[in-house]
Protein backbone atom coordinates (compact mmCIF):
# COMPACT_ATOMS: atom_id res chain seq x y z
CA UNK A 1 0.00 0.00 0.00
CA UNK A 2 1.59 3.71 -1.05
CA UNK A 3 0.81 6.08 1.91
CA UNK A 4 0.63 9.64 0.13
CA UNK A 5 0.32 11.44 3.47
CA UNK A 6 0.39 10.65 7.67
CA UNK A 7 -1.71 13.34 8.64
CA UNK A 8 -5.09 12.28 10.19
CA UNK A 9 -8.96 13.53 8.45
CA UNK A 10 -8.04 17.27 7.50
CA UNK A 11 -11.00 19.77 8.02
CA UNK A 12 -11.45 23.62 6.74
CA UNK A 13 -12.99 25.46 9.84
CA UNK A 14 -14.43 29.29 10.01
CA UNK A 15 -11.37 30.93 12.54
CA UNK A 16 -12.61 31.52 15.92
CA UNK A 17 -10.85 34.53 16.60
CA UNK A 18 -12.17 34.68 20.00
CA UNK A 19 -10.54 31.56 20.83
CA UNK A 20 -7.21 31.36 18.08
CA UNK A 21 -6.06 34.86 17.78
CA UNK A 22 -3.02 34.21 18.91
CA UNK A 23 -2.14 31.50 16.50
CA UNK A 24 -3.46 34.34 13.71
CA UNK A 25 -1.01 36.47 14.46
CA UNK A 26 1.98 33.50 14.78
CA UNK A 27 1.04 32.26 11.32
CA UNK A 28 1.24 35.62 9.85
CA UNK A 29 4.44 36.56 11.40
CA UNK A 30 5.77 33.39 10.33
CA UNK A 31 4.73 34.50 6.44
CA UNK A 32 6.89 37.29 7.08
CA UNK A 33 9.70 35.30 8.39
CA UNK A 34 9.37 32.87 4.57
CA UNK A 35 9.02 35.57 2.29
CA UNK A 36 11.32 38.31 3.59
CA UNK A 37 13.72 36.43 6.13
CA UNK A 38 12.52 38.37 8.78
CA UNK A 39 8.72 39.53 10.96
CA UNK A 40 10.30 43.05 11.37
CA UNK A 41 7.95 44.29 8.52
CA UNK A 42 4.78 42.62 10.32
CA UNK A 43 5.69 44.11 13.40
CA UNK A 44 6.85 47.33 11.99
CA UNK A 45 8.99 50.29 13.05
CA UNK A 46 6.51 51.50 15.63
CA UNK A 47 5.45 48.16 16.59
CA UNK A 48 2.16 48.45 16.03
CA UNK A 49 1.91 45.88 13.36
CA UNK A 50 0.31 43.21 15.83
CA UNK A 51 -2.30 46.13 16.55
CA UNK A 52 -2.86 46.58 12.94
CA UNK A 53 -3.14 43.31 12.19
CA UNK A 54 -5.92 42.12 14.60
CA UNK A 55 -8.28 45.31 13.98
CA UNK A 56 -8.02 44.09 9.85
CA UNK A 57 -8.42 40.45 10.68
CA UNK A 58 -11.36 40.78 12.69
CA UNK A 59 -13.05 43.60 10.73
CA UNK A 60 -12.26 41.05 7.45
CA UNK A 61 -14.57 38.44 9.03
CA UNK A 62 -16.72 39.86 10.62
CA UNK A 63 -17.83 41.87 6.68
CA UNK A 64 -17.35 38.21 4.86
CA UNK A 65 -18.16 35.16 7.22
CA UNK A 66 -16.12 32.52 6.53
CA UNK A 67 -13.15 34.07 4.87
CA UNK A 68 -10.72 33.35 7.39
CA UNK A 69 -9.94 29.40 8.18
CA UNK A 70 -7.72 27.53 9.84
CA UNK A 71 -7.05 24.12 8.90
CA UNK A 72 -7.33 21.61 11.10
CA UNK A 73 -5.15 17.98 11.02
CA UNK A 74 -7.35 16.21 14.31
CA UNK A 75 -7.23 18.66 16.83
CA UNK A 76 -4.42 20.54 15.70
CA UNK A 77 -4.51 23.77 13.68
CA UNK A 78 -1.87 22.97 10.40
CA UNK A 79 -3.16 26.27 8.27
CA UNK A 80 -4.81 29.20 7.46
CA UNK A 81 -6.31 31.27 4.43
CA UNK A 82 -7.45 34.84 4.34
CA UNK A 83 -9.80 36.03 1.47
CA UNK A 84 -11.75 38.68 -0.06
CA UNK A 85 -12.59 39.89 -3.13
CA UNK A 86 -10.72 42.93 -5.25
CA UNK A 87 -13.31 45.86 -4.67
CA UNK A 88 -15.30 47.40 -7.67
CA UNK A 89 -14.75 43.81 -9.84
CA UNK A 90 -16.85 41.39 -8.61
CA UNK A 91 -15.94 38.36 -10.75
CA UNK A 92 -11.87 38.58 -9.06
CA UNK A 93 -11.45 37.42 -5.48
CA UNK A 94 -8.46 38.00 -3.32
CA UNK A 95 -6.26 35.32 -1.58
CA UNK A 96 -4.27 37.45 1.38
CA UNK A 97 -2.97 34.50 2.81
CA UNK A 98 -2.13 31.18 2.10
CA UNK A 99 -0.37 29.51 5.03
CA UNK A 100 1.09 25.69 6.53
CA UNK A 101 3.07 25.48 9.83
CA UNK A 102 6.58 24.42 8.90
CA UNK A 103 5.80 20.61 9.40
CA UNK A 104 3.26 20.48 6.99
CA UNK A 105 4.71 22.11 4.11
CA UNK A 106 6.32 20.31 1.03
CA UNK A 107 3.31 17.51 1.11
CA UNK A 108 0.97 18.64 -0.81
CA UNK A 109 -1.44 20.51 1.20
CA UNK A 110 -1.25 23.89 -0.97
CA UNK A 111 -3.00 22.56 -3.72
CA UNK A 112 -5.88 21.45 -0.80
CA UNK A 113 -5.82 25.31 0.08
CA UNK A 114 -6.10 26.44 -3.10
CA UNK A 115 -8.98 24.48 -4.10
CA UNK A 116 -10.31 25.67 -0.89
CA UNK A 117 -10.18 29.19 -2.09
CA UNK A 118 -11.77 28.64 -5.47
CA UNK A 119 -14.58 26.76 -3.87
CA UNK A 120 -15.20 29.51 -1.36
CA UNK A 121 -14.53 32.34 -3.77
CA UNK A 122 -16.15 30.51 -6.83
CA UNK A 123 -19.60 30.62 -4.44
CA UNK A 124 -19.09 34.02 -4.19
CA UNK A 125 -19.13 34.61 -8.30
CA UNK A 126 -15.38 34.82 -8.95
CA UNK A 127 -13.65 33.51 -11.70
CA UNK A 128 -9.97 34.93 -11.33
CA UNK A 129 -7.99 35.15 -8.29
CA UNK A 130 -5.74 37.32 -7.52
CA UNK A 131 -2.52 36.79 -4.40
CA UNK A 132 0.59 39.10 -3.72
CA UNK A 133 3.86 36.83 -3.38
CA UNK A 134 7.44 37.53 -3.00
CA UNK A 135 10.13 35.52 -5.21
CA UNK A 136 12.09 35.27 -2.33
CA UNK A 137 9.90 33.03 -0.66
CA UNK A 138 11.34 29.70 -3.34
CA UNK A 139 8.94 26.83 -2.27
CA UNK A 140 5.51 29.15 -2.60
CA UNK A 141 7.19 31.04 -5.59
CA UNK A 142 7.90 27.93 -7.16
CA UNK A 143 4.44 26.28 -6.35
CA UNK A 144 2.06 29.35 -8.02
CA UNK A 145 4.51 28.79 -11.18
CA UNK A 146 3.84 25.27 -11.32
CA UNK A 147 0.20 25.38 -10.88
CA UNK A 148 -0.75 27.87 -13.38
CA UNK A 149 -0.35 31.41 -11.49
CA UNK A 150 0.57 34.27 -13.96
CA UNK A 151 2.99 37.10 -12.72
CA UNK A 152 1.33 40.49 -13.33
CA UNK A 153 4.51 42.31 -12.32
CA UNK A 154 5.91 44.42 -9.14
CA UNK A 155 3.20 45.91 -6.53
CA UNK A 156 3.32 49.31 -7.23
CA UNK A 157 3.45 50.13 -3.30
CA UNK A 158 6.27 47.41 -3.17
CA UNK A 159 8.06 46.38 -5.88
CA UNK A 160 9.94 43.55 -4.11
CA UNK A 161 6.37 41.86 -4.07
CA UNK A 162 5.11 40.38 -7.29
CA UNK A 163 1.14 40.43 -7.81
CA UNK A 164 -0.28 36.90 -9.86
CA UNK A 165 -3.12 36.27 -10.85
CA UNK A 166 -5.25 32.91 -12.43
CA UNK A 167 -8.46 32.26 -14.03
CA UNK A 168 -10.52 29.53 -13.43
CA UNK A 169 -10.30 27.75 -16.97
CA UNK A 170 -6.08 28.32 -17.30
CA UNK A 171 -4.20 25.61 -19.20
CA UNK A 172 -2.04 24.21 -16.55
CA UNK A 173 0.97 21.57 -17.72
CA UNK A 174 0.68 18.40 -16.53
CA UNK A 175 -3.20 19.02 -15.25
CA UNK A 176 -5.71 17.06 -13.68
CA UNK A 177 -6.71 13.96 -14.70
CA UNK A 178 -10.21 12.25 -15.77
CA UNK A 179 -11.24 9.03 -15.10
CA UNK A 180 -15.11 8.09 -16.52
CA UNK A 181 -16.46 5.17 -16.81
CA UNK A 182 -18.15 5.74 -19.80
CA UNK A 183 -15.11 6.34 -21.88
CA UNK A 184 -14.64 2.28 -21.78
CA UNK A 185 -17.65 1.58 -23.68
CA UNK A 186 -16.04 3.78 -26.53
CA UNK A 187 -15.56 1.78 -29.72
CA UNK A 188 -14.61 2.64 -33.40
CA UNK A 189 -18.36 3.16 -34.23
CA UNK A 190 -19.73 4.93 -30.78
CA UNK A 191 -20.21 3.93 -27.44
CA UNK A 192 -22.04 0.51 -27.42
CA UNK A 193 -23.76 -0.43 -23.39
CA UNK A 194 -24.04 -3.69 -22.32
CA UNK A 195 -24.24 -5.15 -18.87
CA UNK A 196 -21.63 -7.05 -19.01
CA UNK A 197 -19.32 -3.83 -20.82
CA UNK A 198 -20.64 -1.64 -18.21
CA UNK A 199 -19.22 -3.59 -15.15
CA UNK A 200 -16.57 -4.08 -17.34
CA UNK A 201 -16.44 -0.44 -17.76
CA UNK A 202 -16.85 0.00 -14.23
CA UNK A 203 -13.71 -2.37 -12.94
CA UNK A 204 -11.31 -0.80 -15.43
CA UNK A 205 -12.01 2.61 -14.12
CA UNK A 206 -11.31 1.73 -10.56
CA UNK A 207 -8.32 -0.19 -11.53
CA UNK A 208 -6.92 3.42 -12.83
CA UNK A 209 -7.66 4.97 -10.23
CA UNK A 210 -5.95 2.75 -8.00
CA UNK A 211 -3.03 2.64 -10.28
CA UNK A 212 -2.66 6.35 -10.98
CA UNK A 213 -3.04 6.99 -6.89
CA UNK A 214 -0.62 4.57 -6.55
CA UNK A 215 2.12 5.92 -8.65
CA UNK A 216 1.08 9.83 -7.76
CA UNK A 217 3.53 12.11 -6.22
CA UNK A 218 2.63 13.31 -2.35
CA UNK A 219 -0.63 15.20 -1.79
CA UNK A 220 -2.49 14.17 -4.66
CA UNK A 221 -6.37 14.00 -4.09
CA UNK A 222 -9.84 12.91 -5.51
CA UNK A 223 -12.52 14.91 -6.91
CA UNK A 224 -15.58 12.85 -7.21
CA UNK A 225 -18.00 14.85 -9.41
CA UNK A 226 -21.31 12.97 -9.30
CA UNK A 227 -24.83 13.57 -10.16
CA UNK A 228 -27.49 11.86 -12.76
CA UNK A 229 -26.87 11.61 -16.23
CA UNK A 230 -27.50 15.51 -17.92
CA UNK A 231 -27.09 17.21 -14.89
CA UNK A 232 -24.41 19.36 -15.82
CA UNK A 233 -21.31 17.09 -14.53
CA UNK A 234 -19.71 17.72 -17.79
CA UNK A 235 -20.45 21.41 -18.38
CA UNK A 236 -19.46 21.72 -14.54
CA UNK A 237 -15.87 19.72 -15.46
CA UNK A 238 -15.35 22.14 -18.71
CA UNK A 239 -15.30 25.50 -16.38
CA UNK A 240 -13.50 24.08 -13.27
CA UNK A 241 -11.06 21.45 -14.83
CA UNK A 242 -7.73 23.97 -15.14
CA UNK A 243 -8.52 25.23 -11.84
CA UNK A 244 -7.92 21.68 -9.65
CA UNK A 245 -4.34 21.83 -10.32
CA UNK A 246 -1.65 18.66 -11.51
CA UNK A 247 -2.24 16.89 -7.79
CA UNK A 248 -6.02 16.46 -8.76
CA UNK A 249 -7.69 13.02 -10.07
CA UNK A 250 -10.86 13.44 -11.12
CA UNK A 251 -13.68 10.74 -11.11
CA UNK A 252 -16.43 11.49 -13.09
CA UNK A 253 -19.76 9.27 -12.52
CA UNK A 254 -23.17 9.10 -11.72
CA UNK A 255 -22.86 7.05 -8.09
CA UNK A 256 -26.17 8.57 -6.56
CA UNK A 257 -26.27 6.93 -3.32
CA UNK A 258 -24.03 6.33 -0.50
CA UNK A 259 -23.77 2.60 -0.99
CA UNK A 260 -22.48 3.47 -4.91
CA UNK A 261 -19.84 5.60 -2.99
CA UNK A 262 -18.13 3.05 -0.75
CA UNK A 263 -15.35 1.47 -3.33
CA UNK A 264 -14.05 5.07 -4.37
CA UNK A 265 -13.74 6.40 -1.08
CA UNK A 266 -12.01 2.68 -0.04
CA UNK A 267 -9.34 3.51 -2.60
CA UNK A 268 -8.90 6.83 -2.15
CA UNK A 269 -8.56 5.71 2.13
CA UNK A 270 -5.89 2.71 0.88
CA UNK A 271 -3.53 5.13 -1.09
CA UNK A 272 -4.00 8.20 1.96
CA UNK A 273 -5.92 10.49 -0.53
CA UNK A 274 -8.50 12.95 0.53
CA UNK A 275 -11.58 12.89 -1.63
CA UNK A 276 -13.65 16.29 -2.49
CA UNK A 277 -17.43 15.84 -3.43
CA UNK A 278 -19.12 17.69 -5.99
CA UNK A 279 -22.78 16.72 -6.38
CA UNK A 280 -24.30 18.42 -9.55
CA UNK A 281 -27.58 19.23 -8.87
CA UNK A 282 -30.29 19.19 -11.72
CA UNK A 283 -34.11 18.76 -11.74
CA UNK A 284 -35.31 15.39 -13.27
CA UNK A 285 -37.07 17.26 -16.23
CA UNK A 286 -33.55 19.24 -17.17
CA UNK A 287 -31.97 16.00 -16.84
CA UNK A 288 -34.02 13.97 -19.01
CA UNK A 289 -33.91 17.80 -21.51
CA UNK A 290 -30.33 17.49 -21.41
CA UNK A 291 -30.39 13.70 -22.41
CA UNK A 292 -32.60 13.81 -25.03
CA UNK A 293 -30.25 16.52 -26.70
CA UNK A 294 -27.12 14.22 -27.10
CA UNK A 295 -26.27 11.87 -29.54
CA UNK A 296 -27.92 8.38 -29.54
CA UNK A 297 -25.20 6.52 -28.87
CA UNK A 298 -24.44 8.55 -25.25
CA UNK A 299 -28.38 9.09 -24.69
CA UNK A 300 -28.83 7.08 -21.68
CA UNK A 301 -32.89 5.09 -21.86
CA UNK A 302 -35.11 7.56 -20.00
CA UNK A 303 -36.15 4.69 -17.22
CA UNK A 304 -32.57 3.95 -16.18
CA UNK A 305 -31.95 7.52 -15.67
CA UNK A 306 -35.05 8.40 -13.74
CA UNK A 307 -33.84 5.18 -11.53
CA UNK A 308 -30.68 6.71 -11.14
CA UNK A 309 -32.57 9.98 -10.34
CA UNK A 310 -34.68 7.98 -7.66
CA UNK A 311 -31.44 7.23 -5.84
CA UNK A 312 -30.07 10.05 -5.26
CA UNK A 313 -28.56 10.51 -2.06
CA UNK A 314 -26.47 13.98 -1.18
CA UNK A 315 -23.07 13.39 0.02
CA UNK A 316 -21.96 13.90 2.96
CA UNK A 317 -18.64 14.74 4.86
CA UNK A 318 -19.57 11.72 7.04
CA UNK A 319 -18.87 9.36 4.45
CA UNK A 320 -15.70 10.35 4.18
CA UNK A 321 -15.03 12.96 2.07
CA UNK A 322 -12.81 16.19 3.19
CA UNK A 323 -15.63 18.38 1.90
CA UNK A 324 -18.63 18.35 -0.46
CA UNK A 325 -19.86 21.03 -3.02
CA UNK A 326 -23.44 21.08 -4.11
CA UNK A 327 -23.68 23.02 -7.54
CA UNK A 328 -26.64 24.01 -9.01
CA UNK A 329 -26.96 22.37 -11.90
CA UNK A 330 -29.89 24.29 -13.80
CA UNK A 331 -27.34 27.03 -13.83
CA UNK A 332 -25.45 28.44 -16.84
CA UNK A 333 -22.59 29.08 -16.11
CA UNK A 334 -23.04 26.59 -12.93
CA UNK A 335 -22.01 28.72 -10.15
CA UNK A 336 -20.61 27.04 -7.22
CA UNK A 337 -22.56 27.16 -3.81
CA UNK A 338 -21.19 27.99 -0.06
CA UNK A 339 -21.31 24.59 1.19
CA UNK A 340 -21.92 24.13 5.17
CA UNK A 341 -18.04 23.75 5.80
CA UNK A 342 -17.86 27.64 5.02
CA UNK A 343 -20.62 28.82 7.51
CA UNK A 344 -19.23 26.34 10.42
Amino acid sequence: MTQHSDFGALTFRSADLNTHLEACIRFRADTFVCGFGSAERFYGEDGKGVESYVTWVKEKAAALPGSVVHVWDGELIIGQIEMGLVPNIESVGYVNLFYLTPQYRGRGLGALLEAYAWQYLGALGCTSLRLSASPTNTPAWLFYQRNGWEDLGPRDDDPTVRKLQKHAKVKVSGASQVINPDDYLETASGREFTPERNKEAWAHAYERLSKQLAQAPAGVFVYLVMGVQGSGKSHWMSQNLGRLGHRAIAFDAALPARRHREKLLSIAREHGAPVIAIFVKAALEQALLRNASRAPDKRVPEEALKSVFSLIEPPTEAEGFLWVETIDGTRQPAVLQVPSAVSA
